[in-house]
Parts: C-alpha cells; sequence; structure tokens
C-alpha cells in the first residue's frame, strides 16, 4: 500500500464533554501515534482505533479533557527499522510495503519539521520566523546575540533603577544649588542694602543729568529731591558765571501763591502763556519780594515789556516817603509827547512819563 500524501497531524481544542477526538491520516501500528494535552505527551487513558487504514481512525478518551486544553494526535514514526531481513528468507510483500511506508512517513515528518525551523533563505536574507514565538532561548553574551524578554526586562529595571537614582542625585543637586544660590541672593541683598543710599519714601526723583551736575555736587532742595549745587569752595564770582548763562534764570528759585514753588525761568514761561496782564501781576510779585536799602537809586532796577506798538510798560522801584517800593506804568512818549494817561498798577500813584529814559522820571 502506498502512503498518500497526508497532513499526519490534527489539533483540537477541548470543550470540557467530547471524549472521541479523530483522525485523518494513515497509520500503521497505535504506537506510531503520539497524542499530547497541552504539550504534555499522554500514553495511557484512551484507546485507538482506525490502525492500518487510509482514512485514518479515532482517539477515546475515558475522561474527556478539559475545556481550553489543546489535544494534538500525530503520526510519529521512529527512525529506526523493525525489520531484519535474513539471507535466503522470505521477503513476503506486505512486509517490505510496511517497511517503506514507515520510512516515507519518516520523511513526511521530518520536512514538515524541517518547513517550521527557522531558515534562512538560500539569497542569505535575514531568518524568518514566520510570525512564530522563538522559546527557551539562552541570554545574551556577544554583542550579536539575539536577546530574550528575560534580559530584557531585567536590562529595563536596571535603566530604571539607574535612572531613578541619577534622577534622585540630580535632584538633591539641584536642591543644594538651589539652597546656595538662595543664600548667596540674601548675602548681596544684605550686603547692597548695607551699603546703599537708602530713603524712606516710596521713590525719589531723579538726579539731575550729566550737563546740570557737571562741576557740581550732589544737594537737596527745600521738598528733599536731589539738584546739582556748586560746592562750597565756590566764589562768587562763579555763582554770577551760571546765573549769566543762557539758563541762568533755572538757577532762581521763587515762591509762588499756595506755596509752590518753581525757578524765574519756569515762572516766566508759565505766565507767558496767560497773558500780559498776568505776567505783571507775577512780576510785581518778584520785584516786591526784593530787599531794598532806603538809598536805593531809583534808576537801579527796571523791567520793561516792549510790544508791537508804541507803548513800553516800565515797572521800577522807587523810594518814596520813607523807602517804601512802588510801581508805576509809564506811556512812552512819541516826539516827546505822551500818548496816554498812566494806569496805576502798584503803589501809590502813576503818571506819563516823556523821557528818553528811565532815570529822566527821577528828575
Amino acid at each position: 500500500m502506498s502512503v498518500p500524501n497526508q497532513t499526519p497531524y490534527v489539533i483540537y481544542t477541548a470543550n470540557g464533554v467530547t471524549t472521541v477526538f479523530p483522525f485523518e491520516f494513515y497509520i500503521i501500528s497505535a504506537a506510531d501515534l503520539q497524542v499530547t494535552v497541552n504539550g504534555v505527551d499522554v500514553n495511557t487513558g484512551y484507546t485507538v482505533t482506525g490502525t492500518g487504514n487510509l482514512g485514518g481512525g479515532n482517539v477515546t478518551f475515558l475522561t474527556p479533557p478539559a475545556t481550553g486544553a489543546t489535544v494534538m494526535l500525530e503520526r510519529v514514526v521512529p527512525t529506526t527499522r523493525l525489520t531484519d531481513y535474513q539471507d535466503n528468507g522470505d521477503m513476503l510483500a506486505d512486509t517490505v510495503n510496511k517497511d517503506f511506508d514507515r520510512l516515507w512517513m519518516a520523511i513526511q515528518r521530518s520536512f514538515i519539521q524541517i518547513g517550521l525551523a527557522l531558515c534562512s533563505p538560500l539569497t542569505g536574507l535575514p531568518f524568518n520566523a514566520e510570525g512564530y514565538r522563538i522559546s527557551r532561548l539562552g541570554s545574551p553574551l556577544d554583542s550579536q546575540d539575539a536577546t530574550t524578554k528575560g534580559y530584557s526586562d531585567t536590562l529595563h529595571e536596571k535603566s530604571n533603577r539607574y535612572a531613578a537614582e541619577l534622577n534622585s542625585k540630580t535632584n538633591q543637586h539641584v536642591e543644594a544649588l538651589n539652597r546656595a544660590t538662595n543664600e548667596r541672593v540674601v548675602q548681596l541683598h544684605a550686603d547692597i542694602s548695607n551699603r546703599a543710599l537708602r530713603a524712606p519714601e516710596a521713590t525719589i526723583s531723579p538726579i539731575p543729568d550729566a550737563a546740570t551736575r557737571a562741576g557740581k555736587i550732589l544737594s537737596f532742595d527745600e521738598d528733599g529731591a536731589p539738584i546739582a549745587a556748586l560746592p562750597p569752595t565756590g566764589t562768587a564770582a562763579d555763582v554770577l558765571t551760571d546765573l549769566a548763562k543762557s539758563d541762568g534764570a533755572t538757577l532762581i528759585g521763587s515762591q509762588q501763591p499756595g506755596g509752590k514753588r518753581e525757578t524765574v525761568q519756569q515762572a516766566l514761561m508759565s505766565k507767558a502763556a496767560r497773558g500780559a496782564n498776568s505776567d505783571i501781576t507775577h512780576l510785581k510779585g518778584i520785584a516786591a519780594g526784593l530787599s531794598i536799602e532806603k538809598t536805593t537809586a531809583t534808576n537801579g532796577i527796571a523791567i520793561n515789556i516792549i510790544g508791537k506798538n508804541e507803548t513800553e510798560i516800565s515797572f521800577g522801584v522807587e523810594n518814596v516817603n520813607g523807602g517804601s517800593a512802588v510801581f508805576h506804568n509809564y506811556v512812552k512818549a512819541r516826539n516827546g509827547v505822551a500818548v496816554g494817561d498812566g494806569q496805576l498798577i502798584g503803589g501809590y500813584g502813576s503818571r506819563p512819563w516823556t523821557g528818553n529814559n528811565y532815570t529822566e522820571h527821577s528828575k
């Protein structure tokens, strides 16, 4: 009998009830059928029928395998010759056929096993596992060895432990560095605070610019704001020199109504914007504040405001009746004749002035 081209194994998943499991391949002897449950060989607790039948037979368990168990029936023919032929002995066809059948059965199983092996194509491409797992792999030794899951898990665990230790040490160093930095910042703040010029106010005005404070000393006005002042060793000539400069008016202070303080330059500029009458009133206040002895010449102080017409307004300080300060408004003459009566601005009186200069009024 020839050996047909059959798949010499079958695999079942038990349901806990079924006891009969058929197989559809040819076996010569019941001993040629290997029965395993969950990969473990089972030698008892079942019977085999259908030996010698090309269509196969059945395996009947006395007790049904447990639910979910994997039952495998496989033809496994020993790779040994069971018949010993004698010289001049009988050479029966049935015996020879079975001997050859067993040989081909073993060859079929070998090819099946080869097909399941991890093989590399003849072209030298990588090994192809066909999607199957590889178990019982040894631990790697060389750099090109395959690794196992256990080895990878161990390596991963070591890496995590090392990373945790490194992170802990890094955090310790960072915390130490932060403490040292904070301590240094506190110390620097204390050093700066102890050496800095401090003021109780929340804010103070900035010091004057470089051009203003050049050659001066830092001082403070009545409001405590920083100003640039001449050093105590400066002479009167230094003061007069600064006052003669184009910005000299910015160096003379004045007291305004309501306690406001500002320089003469600031006062003139702010008053000019509000008109001539306001300016005259302000200038009267400035002149009234001047300290003049009784013997002061009447032509010593004059402030002239000249308009676009022929009217000139002059303010003078005059010693009258014991030296009181008075202010006169004089109307400039046209060809020596007064064009209008004078109007009293301050003091006790006012009169036209037809003179060419202020000194003629005193005559």
